[in-house]
């Protein structure tokens, strides 16, 4: 499909910055004004999401490089307990900004619908779990947590907290979208779930589910602002309506696919994009991801046993060859 020219616009690196001006205004009661799309939003042009890889051992010429970017969303990393690790991260934000002294520094601090299980400080009893009481495995390493629980809702805002202490400027939270996260259960596997929020033994229906974690978000949204307080930068990766005054902005992570490949309407898109640039924090970090088109190799978490150990012999008489 042919998309509208937006001479504003860099869709390539990461970040929408306009939409032309003179066209039929529609959508939403807050109507776009035409003056208001000239001009374009305040707020970083070029934005890098996922793709800094930065660490301990970062070359300085990456370090410099990232630097370039006016909004960098994640792509850090650190061992969180070997204070040389944290050392090293403050002395590289420290150095991006006096490369850039505008550049927006945002830690991936967590995803809300699931986890890693090797953090210690993890709430014992905040997994999600089945009727039976099993675990749901979420994106591939991890699993799906109970929003419900208060202490998951506090150990995510800790999180948030730590990064903007480590220096940040803000934190960001993936998959804040106003209900509950489906896709995510088993999405590697592809095994069927069923999930008991309330522990009473049977499988929860979906619309209360989605309903619960939409509730979840928002005091998510309201815990985290509180902590790391008005001045600092809170993105989440797509949100409710109901975080609109919470957050400085979203992700539009997927949208750009859902226009080229689903048939969604490019306008719309761009409407509720200007929408989010208004947050009322400041400033907006509202952007949309350039399309990747990849979809993740899940085909090896497919595998029965049998398979898996077929293909690891295989391996292993290479490897003695």
């Amino acid at each position: 499909m042919t998309l509208p020219q937006l001479p504003a616009a860099v869709l390539a690196a990461a970040v929408l910055c306009g939409y032309a001006a003179g066209q039929e205004e529609r959508g939403r009661e807050a109507r776009v004004t035409a003056a208001e799309i000239k001009r374009g939003p305040k707020f970083p042009r070029i934005a890098n999401c996922y793709g800094a890889s930065v660490g301990p051992g970062a070359p300085q010429e990456r370090i410099d490089f990232v630097a370039r970017y006016d909004l960098l969303i994640g792509g850090f990393w650190t061992k969180w307990d070997n204070p040389e690790h944290t050392a090293r991260l403050q002395q590289m934000l420290a150095h991006i900004k006096s490369k850039n002294p505008r550049a927006i520094l945002l830690d991936f601090s967590s995803s809300a619908p699931y986890a890693h299980p090797d953090d210690p400080a993890f709430p014992k009893d905040g997994w999600l779990l089945t009727p039976g009481g099993d675990r749901i495995n979420g994106w591939p390493g991890t699993f799906m947590t109970n929003l419900t629980k208060p202490e998951v809702i506090d150990w995510l805002a800790a999180r948030s907290e730590r990064s903007v202490r480590a220096g940040f400027d803000g934190t960001f939270i993936d998959c804040m979208a106003p209900y509950f996260d489906a896709w995510a259960c088993e999405i590697a596997t592809g095994r069927p779930w069923e999930a008991d929020a309330d522990g009473d033994g049977k499988p929860d229906e979906r619309a209360v589910l989605d309903r619960r974690w939409k509730e979840a978000k928002q005091r998510l949204a309201e815990e985290v602002r509180k902590r790391i307080g008005r001045n600092r930068v809170f993105m989440g990766n797509q949100a409710g309506e109901d975080n609109f005054a919470r957050v400085n902005g979203i992700l539009f992570e997927d949208n750009l696919d859902y226009v080229l490949d689903a048939g969604a309407e490019w306008r719309k898109t761009v409407e509720d994009y200007i929408h989010w640039t208004r947050t009322p924090s400041r400033p907006t970090v509202t952007a949309i991801v350039s399309s990747s088109g990849v979809e993740p190799p899940f085909e090896a978490w497919r595998l029965s046993d049998a398979e898996k150990e077929k293909l690891l012999e295989k391996g292993r008489s290479l490897a003695r060859r």
